[in-house]
C-alpha cells in the first residue's frame, strides 16, 4: 500500500526534511529529586515546577513518579549546541533547588529506594498510568537520558534503526550506571534494565527491513 492510501492519526504522517539540516538532535534527561538532608527520594515535583523560571518550565514536565522530573532540550542541529542548552538548564535549575532546600541527581536507579515509599504524581496523565498498571506504576522509579535523532526520510531511518541494533548491548554497558537496588549490591552494572523490563514495550525492537514493512495503526 502506497504512503498517500495509508490511514492513521496525524502522528502517522512522515516529518520530512528539517531546516536544521539532513540530521537534528534533541535530549531529554530524567532526574531524580532529593532531600539532602538523607539523600532519599522527595516527592515534590509539584513545589519545583511552579517555580521555575519562565525560559526554563517550557523545557523540564513531570515524569509518572512524584520524584523524578525530565529535562528537554530544543531541536538541535548538533550534539555540542544539545549539550550546551542541557547544561545551561541544569545550571538553572540547580539555583530553583537550592531555593526549596532539594538537590537532583541522575542515574539509572536511586540506590535505596523502596517501592513501598514511592509516589506517583498527580497529573492525569499520570494518574491514568496507574490506573492501567497498578502496583507496577509504583515500583522503584527508574531514570535514563535519550537522545533523539531525527532524520529526514524513513527508508534511511529503517535502515539506521536495523543497523543501530547490533550495537545496543554495547551502549547499555558503556552507560550502565546502576548497581544498587533497595540498598543492596544487585551485582549487576544496570539493576535498571530488569526493573524497567517489566513494562510493555521495551527491549531491542526486531528489525523491519522498509518503512512499508513496519507496524500500521489499524483503522475500523
Amino acid at each position: 500500500m502506497s504512503a498517500s492510501a495509508r490511514t492513521g492519526p496525524a502522528w502517522a504522517d512522515w516529518a520530512g526534511a528539517h531546516a536544521l539540516g539532513p540530521y537534528t538532535i534533541g535530549v531529554e534527561e530524567e532526574a531524580m529529586l532529593l532531600d539532602p538532608r538523607t539523600w532519599g527520594l522527595a516527592h515534590r515535583i509539584d513545589d519545583l515546577l511552579p517555580r521555575l523560571a519562565s525560559g526554563v518550565q517550557e523545557h523540564v514536565t513531570a515524569e509518572t513518579h512524584g520524584s523524578a522530573f525530565e529535562v528537554q532540550t530544543s531541536v538541535m542541529g548538533s550534539v555540542a549546541e544539545a549539550a550546551d542548552e542541557l547544561r545551561s538548564l541544569r545550571a538553572q535549575l540547580v539555583d530553583t533547588l537550592e531555593g526549596l532546600g532539594l538537590r537532583a541527581a541522575a542515574a539509572g536507579t536511586h540506590p535505596f529506594a523502596i517501592w513501598q515509599e514511592i509516589a506517583v504524581s498527580g497529573g492525569e496523565r499520570y494518574q491514568f498510568v496507574y490506573g492501567s498498571m497498578r502496583e507496577l506504576a509504583r515500583r522503584e522509579p527508574t531514570f535514563a537520558l535519550h537522545v533523539h535523532v531525527g532524520i529526514a526520510d524513513p527508508e534511511t531511518a529503517i535502515r539506521v534503526h536495523d543497523r543501530m541494533r547490533v550495537h545496543l548491548p554495547l551502549l547499555l554497558a558503556l552507560s550502565a550506571n546502576s548497581p544498587f537496588w533497595q540498598g543492596r549490591d544487585s551485582g549487576l552494572a544496570s539493576a535498571r534494565s530488569p526493573l524497567f523490563q517489566a513494562f510493555p514495550r521495551v527491549g531491542v525492537p526486531r528489525a523491519f527491513g522498509s518503512y512499508e514493512a513496519t507496524p500500521r495503526p489499524s483503522t475500523c
